[in-house]
């Protein structure tokens, strides 16, 4: 077994020429992303706000020389990366088991390390900062347990928004299979009309809670579905996403696509705040280095137009 810093190799033994890059743990990415339920915000400098308009009381009456009526509200929601980083230190020597020999040069002061390294911990430590985003934009909040601290994710900005629809008000309790309908309903009762019938309105739970729903049409003995099936993901015609790391006994309601009409939005500057380095430590050092720097938030576009459930 090797250790350097938070490297951790157990695997020396030495598989042949035929060696390839290591196998790595499976992981869940940042799944609010990539299903197209956020719009992600690139470029932003210091801060953003998301332009927003209403109008009320515009219509009146036919007059030769009108005057204004009605009122008009702009306002803007703030979208605010916080800057982080991911460092990590590891000696080149530790991975000459694990890849082509004659790749790994005998003097590795001066040199480069071979493409099949750099690739391999780049690509490794890329997928975990991706699974690290899936679950900080959704659970992460400032002030809370580091290292999902950063910024604040979608639960922190719905339970600190006081515009958004809370079903706590109606009872949100521990959810199972037997209630799971029943609890589901209230969420959908406070869908905005205007938004009962959009196709991209969608309802965001754990995977325990889709599967309590998977249970609950498996248990039916008319219209169900069988155990061969895991069962229909929608609600009254609403889309239930899964996300492997929201809150259990939580469902959150939102406009959810990947364009500027989503009421989802991830704010980020990859232009500047997004670099990866990899290289030396330094110069009479025989260590490497790999660092992340990057930058993110989470907003709603209309906090009244969120609806959450937030159980036991």
């Amino acid at each position: 077994m090797s250790t350097y810093g938070s490297l951790v190799l157990t695997d020396t033994t030495y598989s042949g020429e035929a060696a390839g890059p290591f196998i790595r743990q499976a992981v869940v990415g940042a799944e609010i992303v990539d299903g197209g339920h956020v719009y992600v915000k690139d470029g932003i400098y210091k801060k953003y706000t998301i332009p927003r308009m209403s109008f009320d009381d515009m219509v009146q009456d036919y007059a030769a020389k009108p005057v204004t009526s009605g009122i008009t509200t702009i306002t803007g929601a703030v979208l605010e990366p916080e800057r982080y980083m991911i460092y990590l230190e590891f000696d080149p020597q530790d991975f000459k088991d694990h890849w082509f020999a004659p790749e790994m040069q005998s003097k590795l002061i001066g040199r480069s390390l071979p493409n099949t390294v750099e690739a391999g911990i780049i690509t490794s430590v890329l997928e975990y900062h991706q699974q690290y985003l899936g679950k900080a934009f959704i659970m992460s909040a400032t002030g809370g347990t580091a290292p999902y601290n950063k910024f604040g994710g979608f639960l922190q900005k719905a339970l600190n928004d006081a515009t958004v629809l809370d079903v706590a008000g109606v009872s949100a309790t521990t959810l199972t299979s037997s209630n799971i309908v029943t609890e589901l309903e209230k969420v959908y009762a406070k869908i905005p009309k205007a938004l009962l019938f959009d196709p991209n309105y969608k309802l965001f739970v754990s995977y325990a809670t889709a599967g309590l729903y998977s249970d609950y049409q498996i248990a039916q003995t008319n219209k169900g579905v069988d155990v061969t099936s895991f069962g229909s993901m929608t609600y009254k015609g609403k889309k239930i996403v899964p996300l492997a790391f929201m809150r259990n006994n939580t469902i959150m309601g939102a406009k959810g696509t990947a364009g500027l009409d989503s009421n989802l939005w991830i704010g980020i500057n990859s232009n500047e705040d997004a670099t990866i380095q990899l290289g030396k430590l330094q110069a009479n050092s025989d260590l490497w280095f790999v660092k992340i720097l990057y930058a993110a938030d989470t907003q709603f576009g209309f906090g009244s137009e969120v609806v959450l459930y937030y159980g036991a």
